[in-house]
């Protein structure tokens, strides 16, 4: 919007009521100008709230619970291959084990984000502060999930 152009506004009014005709106004160039900022300004602010509006997983939720079951089969898969690799010397650099092994990283790199995201429970109660869940998990289990991964 520059403030050379002409831009219509169409008001809708109730009175009593009742709604009355449209009416149809230009812009002046005040106007426009805090049309301008608020644009940008929600612009922003939409772009912080989609970023910081987004809530921490509860740790006894539904999706929580499935993520918990396919850890469990990761960690079964994990626990019966990888001595199977290491015993036999299976090389992982082509085909189907090169595949699985690189499906699997992936998923213990999601599941590290997906910790991060996840409330924790504190004397009973569940904390979804993403500052205390972060320190939390960045004094328990990070430093372990880091080294494995």
């Amino acid at each position: 919007l520059t403030s050379g152009d002409i831009i219509m506004r169409k008001r809708a009014g109730v009175e009593n009521g009742m709604r009355t005709r449209s009416m149809v106004t230009a812009l002046d160039e005040s106007e426009v100008q805090e049309l301008e900022i608020s644009r940008s300004l929600g612009a922003a602010l939409r772009r912080r709230w989609i970023i910081w509006n987004v809530q921490p997983l509860h740790p006894h939720s539904f999706p929580r619970l499935c993520w918990d079951f396919l850890v469990m089969w990761m960690t079964l898969y994990d626990s019966t291959t990888i001595p199977l690799v290491v015993a036999w010397n299976i090389e992982r650099t082509g085909g189907l084990v090169f595949a699985l092994s690189l499906t699997v990283f992936c998923f213990w790199l999601v599941d590290l984000i997906f910790n991060c995201c996840t409330g924790y429970l504190e004397s009973g109660s569940v904390v979804l502060d993403w500052r205390l869940i972060m320190k939390h998990y960045g004094s328990s289990w990070l430093v372990l999930d880091l080294t494995l991964v």
